[in-house]
């Protein structure tokens, strides 16, 4: 072996314990959702069972995770919490024949005290994950804000939609949530629009998040590194952010090493 190939040798040799030394500090043993081919159902459930977690009486995940992505929602003594996973309902079609359909995620707020009308301040989030970019169906958002509206008399000033995809890539389709011909399921969701009758709009209360971008920034800024969740929460979030990083989205934590290594070796850029 010549100076140079001993001198290359070294160098990979050392390159390699910092990548095996790299793994096992960050990589853990054994993680249950890197084994699992999640559907786009588990990852509901999964986001649902976060955001019901309570810190004593508080709610506090769902609070965390509308400051960061909406407005601020405060959820008092006074309110009930009820979240749903498929939340099966009926709607009708234009021929008047009645159909069924599954919203992903709801959490409703429903308000126990009325005000001085005697109305009430309930709140809808409702969740539609697209995390495997499955196609939009026709109606399918505005179908579920009727919904809110008229069977569960929630104003739509109070109906939020987070939209989630895999990596930002896909956006919600027009036929979606764009005004049709049943005056009763108009609506708009275009953030940028005036609508003369602000009861016909959405607005910035429909929010387009990804997994890879949002997801992952809510689990580990809001999480993980507040350090203030107990162990049985943030063993979990811990697992399944890793599997959304290395598994999902191809995020290898040593990239850069192995970059290192193979331009080492073969003596040119390494391009995966």
């Amino acid at each position: 072996m010549g100076n140079a190939d001993k001198k290359n040798s070294g160098l990979i040799d050392e390159l390699v314990k910092r990548v095996n030394s790299d793994v096992d500090k960050n990589t853990q043993p054994y993680n249950l959702f890197t084994m699992w081919d999640m559907s786009e159902n588990d990852h509901t459930k999964l986001l649902l069972s976060l955001l019901r977690f309570k810190q004593g009486n508080e709610f506090v995940l769902i609070q965390s995770f509308m400051k960061r992505f909406a407005n601020e929602i405060g959820i008092s003594d006074n309110k009930q919490v009820k979240i749903y996973y498929n939340r099966k309902y009926v709607y009708y079609k234009k021929n008047n024949a009645p159909g069924n359909s599954f919203i992903d995620g709801l959490i409703l707020i429903k308000d126990t005290n009325k005000d001085i009308n005697g109305q009430n301040n309930n709140c809808a989030i409702i969740i539609e994950n697209k995390i495997k970019d499955a196609p939009d169906q026709p109606d399918q958002v505005r179908r579920y804000i009727y919904h809110m509206q008229v069977n569960e008399g929630i104003d739509l000033g109070n109906i939020w939609v987070f939209y989630i995809a895999s990596d930002g890539s896909k956006s919600i389709d027009e036929k979606s949530y764009n005004p049709s011909d049943d005056k009763e399921l108009s609506l708009k969701i275009d953030k940028q629009s005036q609508p003369v009758n602000k009861n016909c709009c959405i607005g910035e209360r429909f929010v387009e998040l990804s997994y890879k971008h949002d997801i992952t920034s809510w689990l580990r800024e809001d999480i993980l590194d507040k350090r203030i969740y107990p162990e049985s929460l943030t063993a979990v979030v811990r697992a399944y952010l890793e599997s959304l990083e290395k598994d999902l989205f191809n995020d290898r934590a040593n990239e850069d090493l192995y970059k290192e290594i193979l331009q080492k070796v073969q003596g040119h850029s390494y391009d995966p």
